[in-house]
């Protein structure tokens, strides 16, 4: 089933969603911090996105084919062009 990903990363929280192609919330879920500069690095930044991620996926075990068409993140702390490009990496190598 196709779904959409959402990503709302704080400083003391992040809020993950999934939604189908209508746009309807079928899944939240919080985890801890990933803005690397609040929680000690970008390791542990990494581990929660991940943690938060894949149990968001885990809610949607009725399905067994899960393809998101479409994801966003937004995360706190990523402000210059070094944070960007680590971001970057992150969300296409490291999820």
């Amino acid at each position: 089933m196709d779904y959409i990903l959402g990503v709302d990363g704080g400083g003391s929280r992040t809020t993950i969603q999934v939604a189908n192609t209508h746009g309807k919330k079928i899944v939240q879920v919080i985890s801890d911090s990933t803005s690397y500069k609040s929680i000690g690095g970008i390791d542990k930044a990494i581990e929660n996105l991940n943690k938060g991620v894949f149990k968001a996926i885990k809610s949607l075990k009725k399905s067994s084919n899960i393809y998101f068409v479409s994801s966003c993140f937004g995360l706190a702390g990523y402000d210059t062009k070094k944070d960007f490009n680590d971001l970057k990496k992150i969300v296409l190598n490291e999820i």
